[in-house]
């Protein structure tokens, strides 16, 4: 115990020297700005934290803001060494650090006068403004070199149509200094860009100027530490203010920016000429000579970006520069709560296999439950979502469930249907269900179960007969059998089919009817005329009088005149060549003039903003209504006057044929078939277009059709809003014009 003691105290007195001999080292901070002017604010805090955490000794910092900058009047350089000599005259400085361009020009003017035997620092100075030629074996230089024209390589790649920037940057000797650099820098973007310096705007004027910058712009911050009116400013407020106005993306060169507003770009990383800087300040606290350590000027770079402000104005990243680091990406979900997730995770897991453990010896007891379960609620899932009509039913035929489609289909509420035979409504399609209420003798029925879609005929509640399409699928469960029945009421489609068959009948009797006509024509008209020329001038070789010939061959071309007209005529109702050669408009007009002659019935026909280019079948199409709608009003409607309009609407064209004759009921109509409204209407349906004819007895009638032109607007209007729109707007806008004409 006594030999512990003594070995005790021998450690405390040989480390008392170590303690007493630790002083702390004197590092004299000489600021060129006030202490939280940027960016060297930022590199001091980091500087003092780097030097005093890697400092074996503590280090004790004395700090002097000079406040060069932002003055243009000459600084009182003696009143400001003398305040420092008094400062100091009983303290020893380890090392001298002078921080940015004024406070180096101003220690390098004054080293002699400036603790002349203590080892100077020059830091976070850009090697433009560092006097090598005075440096003395006592100096160490970490520099940095800017680059500005690298920051404008980059905005030329990331934002290629840039033409104008806008240099932001202030009025104080070391802006002055930067301002005639930068625009050196930039001789080499000449005839591409065009250049605005702002240091002689004030900061509002920079503000307003901002706002209502011209497309292709960006703002490249350089400094703002006096503005043109001599108003000092905060950087780190500048930026947000400028931020919040700037309707153009702001560059800048430092790395502190970032996060502040300014996009990115190769940014001088602070952090790094920090730690370079402490690194270099201890290496000479610790005897190595000043006049070795000066590295090479640290330059820009990385390319760092914020995504925030590359989203902000468009800016893919895929266009930046390859190697290029995005910073301040949202997270996404799992990036954020990742190990929470998991542990998670990890917890439900744990509980669902303690659980499954458990009810494991449940399971095997109860399989023949949970399938019977399993079974009930696909079920019920598929009759309750399935647009067809769905029916359930044992194998004896009586119906358990069915959905709401069936309900609607074939007239019963649910409690009529459950317990019913299937039969009931499926009379045809299982023969052995249909003998019977409810089978009691045990026998089964067994329909053709194959899953093919069948024709088939239902019974409705009030017992009337449908047509239905029907397929029936089998489930095995574990002691019985169900069957599904699908239902599908396919009465509308029966009808569409019908009226296809009605209508091709009545178009292969048009067709022949046609024909008949034409060789009618051909042969009690135009034959037996051609046979009379014939003659005619036959007779001219008997006749010697010269009179009597030529009175011959004037009645030969008057006939052939007439002839040609009646030929002309024929030719146009076979196919309208002014259609094709002239128009939509011309052929209309036309077709309301001949109707107008013929019939002798006035004919106001309308045009009104035409496209310059109609596809042909749309022509066709509108033509064909037209003649057909006038045809009719020459044969039933008893008319005084007609209005024929056609005009663009809702990306297609819209005819309207109006007149002021007897009329019909469109519903006693329906009954009736028509070959020529059928003919219409497959005409506009097959151009995806719509046709409405609005009748009523003793007011005249209006037939409305619409046909769209673009590709994307080729669509049911009835199943539309513009078509929706077309049609109402039309039968109002055309029904006003009607009761005009009457």
């Amino acid at each position: 115990m006594t030999k512990r003691l003594a070995s005790f105290s021998l450690l405390m007195l040989l480390a008392l020297p170590l303690s007493v001999a630790a002083e702390p080292r004197q590092v004299l901070l000489l600021h060129s700005f006030e202490r939280e002017f940027a960016p060297f604010d930022a590199f001091a805090g980091n500087f003092r934290t780097e030097l005093s955490k890697n400092s074996p000794v503590p280090v004790d910092f004395y700090e002097v803001s000079l406040q060069l900058a932002r003055s243009n009047e000459k600084p009182p350089e003696g009143a400001t060494l003398d305040y420092m000599h008094a400062m100091f005259a009983n303290r020893r400085l380890d090392l001298v650090i002078p921080i940015g361009g004024p406070a180096v020009q101003f220690a390098q003017k004054n080293r002699q006068k400036l603790f002349p035997s203590t080892p100077m620092l020059l830091a976070a100075v850009d090697q433009r403004l560092v006097n090598m030629a005075t440096l003395g074996h006592n100096d160490a230089v970490v520099s940095v070199l800017t680059d500005p024209s690298l920051v404008i390589d980059t905005i030329l790649q990331i934002l290629p149509q840039t033409t104008n920037v806008d240099v932001l940057i202030g009025s104080s000797p070391l802006e002055t200094f930067w301002h005639d650099e930068i625009i050196r820098e930039f001789q080499r973007f000449k005839g591409r860009l065009t250049f605005d310096y702002l240091n002689e705007l004030s900061f509002g004027e920079v503000l307003k100027r901002s706002a209502a910058l011209p497309p292709n712009s960006v703002i490249y911050f350089q400094l703002l530490a006096v503005d043109a009116k001599g108003v000092s400013h905060a950087e780190a407020r500048v930026l947000h203010d400028l931020h919040a106005v700037a309707n153009a993306p702001i560059f800048g060169d430092q790395g502190y920016q970032l996060g502040q507003g300014v996009v990115g770009g190769p940014l001088l990383a602070f952090d790094d000429l920090s730690r370079n800087t402490a690194a270099v300040a201890l290496r000479i606290m610790d005897g190595e000579s000043p006049e070795h350590l000066r590295p090479e000027p640290q330059q820009p770079g990385p390319q760092i970006f914020d995504s925030r402000e590359l989203r902000r104005w468009g800016v893919s990243e895929e266009s930046l520069p390859p190697g290029s680091i995005v910073e301040f990406r949202e997270l996404t979900v799992w990036e954020r709560y990742k190990w929470q997730i998991i542990a998670a995770l990890s917890v439900c897991i744990l509980e669902a296999l303690l659980i499954l453990a458990l009810i494991a010896n449940l399971i095997k007891r109860r399989v023949a439950e949970r399938s019977l379960s399993e079974s009930t609620n696909r079920l019920g899932a598929i009759l309750g979502t399935a647009a067809e009509g769905i029916l359930t039913f044992s194998d004896r035929g009586v119906i358990e469930s069915v959905n709401a489609a069936a309900r609607n289909i074939f007239g019963y509420t649910a409690d009529e249907f459950l317990g019913r035979n299937v039969s009931m409504v499926l009379p045809a399609a299982f023969s052995t269900a249909r003998e019977r209420s409810v089978p009691n003798d045990g026998q089964t029925i067994s329909p053709d179960i194959n899953g093919i879609v069948r024709e088939a005929s239902g019974r409705r509640k009030d017992g009337s007969m449908f047509p239905i399409d029907l397929a029936v699928s089998e489930v095995v469960l574990a002691d019985r059998r169900i069957f599904t029945g699908f239902v599908r009421d396919i009465t509308e489609r029966k009808q569409v089919q019908q009226m296809q068959r009605e209508f091709g009948k009545q178009l292969l009797h048009a067709q022949e009817a046609e024909r008949a006509r034409l060789a009618r024509e051909l042969h009690d008209d135009i034959t037996q005329r051609l046979g009379l020329l014939a003659m005619n001038a036959d007779r001219l070789d008997s006749e010697a009088d010269p009179i009597e010939q030529r009175k011959t061959i004037s009645g030969i071309r008057d006939s052939l005149m007439v002839l040609s007209k009646d030929v002309h005529s024929l030719a146009y109702k076979l196919h309208p060549a002014l259609l094709e050669h002239l128009g939509l408009a011309a052929a209309l007009q036309a077709e309301c003039e001949r109707f107008s002659r013929q019939e002798s019935i006035p004919v106001d026909f309308k045009l009104d903003g035409l496209p310059t280019d109609i596809p042909q079948e749309a022509r066709l199409c509108l033509f064909r209504v037209a003649q057909e709608a006038l045809g009719n009003v020459a044969r039933h409607a008893r008319a005084r006057a007609v209005q024929v309009s056609l005009h663009s609407l809702d990306g297609g064209l819209q005819l309207a044929v109006a007149d002021n004759g007897a009329g019909f009921d469109p519903g006693e109509h329906a009954q009736q078939p028509s070959l020529g409204l059928a003919s219409m209407r497959e005409r506009v349906r097959l151009l995806e277009g719509k046709l409405h004819i609005d009748s009523k007895r003793g007011h005249g009638t209006t037939i409305l059709a619409w046909i769209p032109l673009e590709a994307h607007d080729l669509q049911d209007p009835a199943n539309t809003e513009n078509g929706e729109s077309a049609v109402t707007n039309g039968i109002r806008a055309v029904s006003n014009s009607a009761s005009d004409v009457s």
